[in-house]
């Protein structure tokens, strides 16, 4: 019997629904379709489920499908539930030649018990029908040889029914590209020894069959992969202790690990109190110890040795750490030096970066030798419009879903799906950082050359530097590296951060070094000119990027397409409700700064929502309950670099700074000091500001310097 999945899936509104199921089970999905939270209509509507699974392997399923109302019921094929992990699930919608699709939900696949990979369906789907048809053919050989041995009993009919049959499995078991129901099979479906076999090659001439990617980091042996906890517990010693001298003495309550090589003069950490035993670099026994959890690498040692008490612990739960606290195990990868591969299989320098699924190419995403000039790309439907020569278009541009990129200049954009059609885009903006929608694969950008300059121009994910992908194509490895003595990796590594505030979260100019120290997935959520406090204006924020558009009704700006109206000001539970929709580990909050330049009086805490420690008091009142396990830090204001720098109520931005702090210490939040630490003022602020307010790029990274260090002063205990 199948597993069942009921969800309610809408084609404008984002969900969080995840799903569970166990590996390679059956599933039956019922989905109930709506739009714009009304039930929609499915009667001419063509159905497609689109799946992309945790190997990055993808679905796409057309087929037991039924439709009633605005339900839709499918028995999914088996390869939805293949791989271990999560798999984003959309329907897809076509009507009347037009195409709409549901927001993704997730489908978490819990390993099967039966450890180790799955082959892919693919392949299976693949080699069973080669040999359905093979079969096929012998059966029809044999009913010809049996017809002409029984003396002619063949018809015309019969002879022409065999040759027909004969024929179209002919044609069936020719070489061509493979399409099952759910995914294309290419060279890349098949292991090594297949590749081989299917190039008429010996398996071993790596060169020729090497598939795209195909290269991890344990293919390798120049790297090595690590783990932080020292202890091996499949190569202890059962049944047996150390004694006072190091040698082995049986006890069957003991497990002895191996040597475990360990840096002189380093302090280490292991979980339980047992018998610790030191040796030279020959493994000759220096001393012994019986430490309760840390100890000091005396000198002349290399080398320890545990006896781990049964009674006291498990193999699993035993570690030994370097530092002074046990942590959350994890691996890291170190470079062997020295090293040659068999020049007899790889020719020195024949496996590039693209075959390798550990290094990836940092490079300036605009190519100006492909862009058109004359043209512009319009915002509202992703066509190109003529216009002056001082106009470029950039050609399309490939680009990863729901990621943020940073861009050299800020003119008219446009976001577009796999197959280059137009979803939405963005006005002229002073923001040159930029968020993709959930189903973008491409862009294209407009560039001013009387702003811009053509050779200048850089695109590049946020998480790099705009000025160092600019001068050079460099290669980013994906794993942790051990440089030293240790690997370092954030707990906040893979958490989701976002960062709300006014124009300076809205630059998001510092927020991707602070992400890219930690591994953090970031989204900014500012406003520019917004407040702390209320003031009852309004502004216009994307749909599906919950970002601001830099567009104002009170200004007189038009609304843009795929927008909506919210209240602008933060502490307002729309603006908080719609921009801080989400689940996220850790939220920033940075404002005061407009506070101060509209004159908002400080006010006192839970006073009126009119001042700013009013308005800050009602924030986290709201915002506390809706998100009451995420860490939420208060950042300052910075200082500004101004002719007036004093209010017209006689007010400092640092009359704002201290109620900021004031506020965090009563709510019992992290605060982050940028006034006071930063580093610019008054005197250097024209360094790093671009108006006196604003960060530069170097403004960003002091900014940045003092988040970071407030983070790893509060790493997430898994």
């Amino acid at each position: 019997m199948a597993s069942k999945i009921k969800i309610n899936l809408d084609t404008s509104k984002e969900n969080y629904i995840l799903a569970k199921c166990k590996q390679n089970d059956d599933l039956t999905l019922e989905a109930s379709i709506f739009e714009n939270g009304l039930e929609k209509d499915l009667t001419n509507a063509a159905i497609t489920i689109q799946a992309l699974k945790a190997d990055k392997t993808y679905i796409i399923q057309n087929t037991n499908i039924t439709k009633e109302n605005n339900k839709i019921i499918a028995d999914l094929d088996r390869d939805f539930t293949r791989a271990a992990g999560k798999t984003e699930i959309e329907i897809l919608l076509v009507e009347s030649g037009k195409q709409n699709t549901t927001f993704s939900f997730c489908l978490e696949v819990v390993g099967s018990v039966i450890k180790g990979a799955v082959q892919s369906s693919n392949t299976v789907t693949i080699l069973e029908e080669l040999e359905e048809k093979i079969v096929e053919a012998g059966q029809v050989r044999d009913e010809t040889e049996h017809l002409i041995q029984s003396g002619g009993a063949a018809t015309i009919g019969d002879i022409q029914e065999i040759n027909s049959q004969l024929e179209e499995n002919t044609q069936q078991l020719s070489l061509k590209p493979y399409r099952s129901e759910t995914n294309w099979a290419t060279l890349n479906t098949f292991d090594e020894a297949t590749r081989a076999i299917l190039l008429g090659l010996q398996p071993g001439q790596i060169n020729a069959v090497l598939g795209v990617g195909n290269v991890t980091a344990l293919n390798t042996n120049f790297l090595q992969e690590l783990s932080n906890n020292l202890f091996v517990k499949e190569t202890v010693t059962d049944n047996m202790a150390l004694s006072s001298t190091g040698t082995l003495v049986v006890n069957t309550g003991y497990w002895t690990s191996d040597y475990i090589d360990v840096f002189e003069g380093a302090t280490y950490t292991k979980s339980t109190a047992n018998r610790l035993c030191f040796y030279d670099s020959n493994e000759v026994f220096v001393s012994e110890l019986n430490p309760a959890s840390t100890f000091t690498i005396p000198t002349g040692v290399s080398k320890v040795r545990v006896s781990i008490a049964k009674n006291l612990t498990t193999l699993d739960d035993f570690k030994i750490m370097l530092g002074t606290t046990i942590v959350e195990e994890k691996s890291y990868y170190k470079f062997n030096k020295n090293v040659k591969i068999n020049g007899a299989e790889i020719d020195d320098n024949s496996i590039t970066e693209k075959k390798t699924d550990f290094i990836e190419v940092v490079e300036n995403l605009f190519n100006k030798n492909t862009a058109i000039n004359g043209y512009y790309v319009s915002h509202l439907d992703g066509l190109l419009v003529a216009s002056g020569t001082k106009y470029y278009s950039s050609d399309y541009i490939s680009v990863k879903p729901s990621t943020t990129y940073n861009r050299t200049g800020g003119n008219r954009m446009a976001f577009y799906d796999e197959n280059k059609v137009f979803i939405s885009g963005i006005d002229n903006t002073s923001t040159y950082s930029f968020t993709t929608p959930s189903n973008c694969a491409y862009i294209r950008i407009s560039i001013n050359t009387n702003v811009d300059l053509l050779d200048d121009y850089v695109v590049c994910e946020a998480k790099y530097d705009l000025n160092e992908v600019k001068n050079s194509k460099f290669y980013n490895f994906k794993y942790p590296i051990y440089g030293g003595n240790v690997g370092y990796v954030s707990n906040w590594k893979g958490k989701k951060w976002l960062s709300y505030g006014d124009s300076i979260s809205f630059q998001n100019l510092w927020q991707p070094f602070v992400a890219n120290k930690f591994g953090l997935i970031h989204e900014q959520r500012g406003i520019g000119g917004s407040c702390i406090s209320e003031n009852g204006k309004t502004a216009y924020v994307y749909n599906d990027t919950r970002q601001y558009t830099s567009k104002k009704p009170w200004l007189g700006d038009a609304q843009p397409a795929n927008s909506t109206e919210i209240f602008e000001s933060m502490c307002n539970p729309q603006r908080i409700d719609f921009m801080l929709n989400e689940e996220v580990h850790l939220i920033t909050i940075m404002g005061g700064t407009n506070d101060f330049g509209y004159d908002v009086p400080i006010g006192e805490l839970d006073g009126a929502e009119n001042t700013f420690m009013g308005g800050y008091s009602r924030l986290l009142r709201y915002l506390i309950p809706k998100y009451p396990n995420t860490r939420i830090f208060l950042l300052a204001p910075t200082q500004r670099k101004r002719d007036v720098m004093v209010n017209n109520l006689g007010l400092t931005t640092e009359a704002y700074a201290k109620a900021t702090q004031e506020i965090a210490n009563y709510f019992g939040l992290p605060f982050v000091n940028m006034f006071g630490e930063v580093g610019y003022n008054g005197i250097n602020g024209d360094l790093y500001t671009a108006d006196g307010n604003h960060p530069n790029t170097l403004g960003a990274k002091r900014m940045a310097e003092v988040v970071i260090g407030r983070l790893q002063q509060f790493e997430p205990i898994d």
